[in-house]
Parts: structure tokens; sequence; C-alpha cells
């Protein structure tokens, strides 16, 4: 048996972290000292820890793992959860990027460039950007068809 302290240290996951886990049931002490209240954990309990942090990096929530490891999701099920993420995740990161350049001749000094990515609907108006330059959001109807170059 294993001290708190020395599981996060093997574990590399916090005391709070695991203190955490046992309040919201993802991950239970192996035992408890009646009298100390010490929480004891087992070598054996690293593989579910593993598995609980790898699917935080993968963006599930603790709810989500909570039914990925505890109600016994199918393969087909967790791999519907992971394409979800996956397709959340890439819209967050890279969204479909778009940008327009207005220009004559190119002239780096002074390119008129517009970026088209998609915002919350909470982003209105001009944003200011340091050192310099404005943002300034606003919608743009809808495109049926349009060439684009990757």
């Amino acid at each position: 048996m294993l001290k708190i302290g020395e599981f996060s240290r093997l574990s590399q996951v916090t005391v709070a972290t695991l203190h955490h886990y046992d309040e919201i049931g993802l991950l239970k002490p192996a035992q408890i000292d009646r009298f100390t209240n010490y929480r004891y954990y087992t070598l054996e309990q690293l593989p579910r820890l593993h598995r609980i942090m790898a699917l935080m990096e993968l963006g599930l929530s603790l709810e989500q793992i909570d039914q990925v490891i505890n109600a016994g999701l199918s393969v087909e099920q967790l791999r519907g959860m992971l394409v979800l993420k996956e397709a959340e995740a890439r819209q967050r990161v890279a969204g479909p990027l778009n940008y327009f350049i207005y220009a004559d001749e190119y002239r780096p000094q002074d390119i008129d460039v517009e970026f088209v990515v998609p915002v919350e609907d909470t982003h209105t108006g001009d944003i200011p950007l340091k050192p310099a330059g404005v943002m300034t959001v606003r919608e743009i109807p809808g495109i049926e068809e349009a060439a684009t170059y990757r």
C-alpha cells in the first residue's frame, strides 16, 4: 500500500487531484485508515489513473470519463465520443480559416488582409490588438460555393 503522497509522486498527479477524484468517485483509495483518515492506494490502481489522464488529454470532461470508465461504454460508443471530441477540437483550434487579400500589387508594408474565422456570438464590434491595430468582428453571409487553395 502507498500513502497518497507516495502515489501522487509515483503517478505525477497532485494530492488535491487525487482527493477530488475520490470525492467524485472516479478513483477511490484502496483503503482509508479509519483512525487517521489517511488514504492508501495500490500499484494496481495506476492503470486506471493512467486511463483517466489519457482521456483528459483527449479533451473528455470528468463526467464523460466517469461514463467511459464506470459505465462500461462499448468500444463503438467510446469511438463515437472520441470522434465528436476530435471534431470539436479541430473546430476550436483551426476552424475553417479563410482569408482575402485586397491589393492591386504586392506591398508588404501596407497589404490589407482579412481573415475569416468563426467566433462566439459574444464577440462583437472592434477589438483592439496590441501593440497596434484593431480587429473588426462582423457577420458575413454564407457562401454556397467557393474556390479554395490548400
